[in-house]
């Protein structure tokens, strides 16, 4: 398929899941100038039966039908990239003021290089978290598992796609990567980067808690912090609802991608770039290993 050009900018954010995706999209949201949509899956759905296309699953999926579409929507549309752009672009309506459409999906973050060769212009703000922290927060929603291997290797397998998407020559600049614990920190800091990142004015009205439109009712009950002001104390609160065992494990088997994103080891977090710290890692180095043992996604 060639690239689709959408009447507005497309963006995307995404990340493991619980990694604070929710959140952020929730923030951009606010500005005036940026429309968040609901989680939609869709290019999860759309590649998932060995990379073909699959316009009728797409269509069936509940996350889609959050977007609130009219039936002639999906009706118009020869392929399932200009059902995505018609889609988002119909519910960005409801914001006459907002020139950018953000979705966020975290699986989305399995399929960066293909989205972009499918979508001009787009782009990828991609949030990391301390695996530690995205265990602990998974035992919130219904939909988790308790194996920690299980995890560990799922969130291993998700940073091999961040890590080749940003060491795609033909994704520089494309790419923008902030820390969920930074984002705590420092969030005016890091909103006003990932602006201007998006090429939108940074807007205070969007640290303004109101209620996400982003969050339909069924999944209130895991994403409803999104409504409450920002909580320094969830970067490690992992540390007393895991028990000492639990963090061990998890820092060893994750130990390469935690290195990489500066969770563990030395200060390179700071006096290195990403790019650089990626080059170095054994998480890239290793990870097509495991990759060939256990395909995901791709």
């Amino acid at each position: 398929m060639g690239k689709s050009l959408p009447s507005k900018n497309i963006h995307f954010v995404t990340g493991y899941a619980r990694s604070g995706t929710t959140l952020l999209a929730s923030i951009l949201g606010r500005n005036p100038n940026i429309i968040a949509t609901p989680e939609t899956c869709f290019f999860e759905h759309l590649y998932k039966s060995n990379g073909y296309p699959k316009k009728r699953e797409v269509i069936r999926s509940r996350f889609l039908k959050d977007l609130n579409l009219e039936s002639e929507v999906y009706d118009r549309n020869n392929s399932c990239t200009e059902l995505f752009i018609d889609g988002v672009t119909e519910y960005s309506k409801s914001k006459p003021s907002a020139g950018v459409i953000v979705e966020k999906s975290p699986h989305h973050l399995c399929f960066i290089r293909r989205v972009s060769k499918e979508i001009e212009g787009s782009k990828f703000v991609v949030i990391v978290r301390d695996p530690r922290a995205i265990y602990s927060s998974l035992h919130k929603v219904p939909w988790s598992h308790n194996s920690i291997s299980r995890f560990c290797a799922e969130w291993n397998a998700r940073q091999k796609y961040l890590n080749d998407a940003l060491l795609d020559k033909g994704l520089k600049n494309k790419i923008h990567v902030i820390r969920y614990e930074d984002l705590l920190s420092n969030p005016k800091s890091e909103i006003e980067k990932v602006c201007n990142f998006l090429g939108v004015v940074y807007s205070d009205s969007m640290f303004n808690v109101a209620e996400s439109n982003i969050v339909p009712s069924w999944e209130r009950e895991w994403k409803d912090n999104v409504n409450k002001p920002i909580d320094k104390s969830k970067i490690d609160s992992y540390k007393d609802k895991l028990s000492a065992s639990e963090i061990d494990k998890i820092t060893k088997l994750c130990s390469m991608g935690m290195e990489s994103f500066g969770y563990i080891g030395s200060n390179s977090h700071e006096k290195k770039s990403l790019y650089m710290r990626i080059l170095e890692s054994k998480l890239y180095r290793n990870a097509r290993l495991y990759i060939k043992r256990r395909r995901v996604y791709e």
